[in-house]
């Protein structure tokens, strides 16, 4: 499955450090955010991000893709709920996105 890791809601409230990078080039500890998932789910993860970053961190869109919040830090149980969303289902805490699983690029995130 292809990871793709969005800027949510919470991105304004981590400026300035999101001014010039995606959620998921924090890093917390030693590894950013984008390479804790990356270990976890042992795959590549990409970046949807502000259109004035997507040249430096780009966009990779596959047929099976998991949409997954760039403010998350995985653990074993978020990776189980992920991992059971069937395409076109979204998990979703408190009202709150916090994965999908789509074929193609939402127009809501």
């Amino acid at each position: 499955m292809n990871i793709i890791l969005f800027d949510d809601c919470h991105r304004e409230q981590m400026l300035p450090l999101t001014f010039t990078r995606p959620q998921s080039e924090i890093r917390i500890g030693i590894l950013t955010l984008k390479e804790k998932w990356e270990k976890h789910l042992q795959s590549k993860a990409s970046y949807l991000t502000q259109a004035y970053l997507a040249k430096k961190y780009p966009l990779h869109i596959e047929n099976n893709n998991w949409f997954i919040s760039a403010s998350l830090c995985p653990d074993d149980a978020l990776i189980r709920e992920i991992k059971q969303l069937k395409t076109g289902q979204t998990l979703i805490k408190n009202g709150i996105p916090l994965a999908h699983c789509l074929s193609s690029l939402p127009n809501d995130i």
